[in-house]
């Protein structure tokens, strides 16, 4: 492991902030991978290229898979309408869609309350978006 890949992998594992400013002014070399590949040996976790923890990984394969749902959701209603079922019953594709937009909404709090991404940063996006997209779009 070298030595910058060595200092975010253990940034990444020590839940106070603090300790960042300690790891790069004064963990060098050896001695800071050796400390990290011990943390990681007693977590019994391989040490990602990505610097993921699992519990990172996990949200955002969450994540991934609801936003899949409502492309897929999404999908349905453009070939089929919002009206429209499953032949043998179930839930409108509209019901469908706010039901898996409901699960993204609950896979992004997981990230918002984990600290993975900062909900002003969501907002402050969302709201350039919406000022933005304007211009594109025909019929709104």
């Amino acid at each position: 492991m070298r030595i910058d890949k060595a200092k975010e992998y253990l940034k990444s594992v020590l839940p106070n902030h603090e300790y960042y400013n300690y790891i790069d002014k004064h963990l060098a070399g050896d001695f800071a991978v050796a400390i990290a590949e011990k943390i990681a040996a007693k977590r019994l976790l391989p040490i990602q290229f990505n610097m993921l923890t699992p519990a990172e990984s996990e949200r955002l394969y969450l994540l991934s898979e609801e936003l899949g749902e409502s492309v897929q959701a999404i999908c349905k209603i453009l070939h089929h309408g919002y009206e429209s079922t499953h032949p043998d019953g179930g839930l409108s594709n509209r019901l469908s869609l706010a039901m898996e937009l409901g699960h993204v909404e609950a896979a992004l709090e997981l990230l918002f309350e984990s600290g993975d991404l900062s909900l002003p940063s969501v907002e402050n996006s969302k709201k350039a978006k919406l000022v933005n997209v304007k211009k594109y779009l025909h019929h709104q």
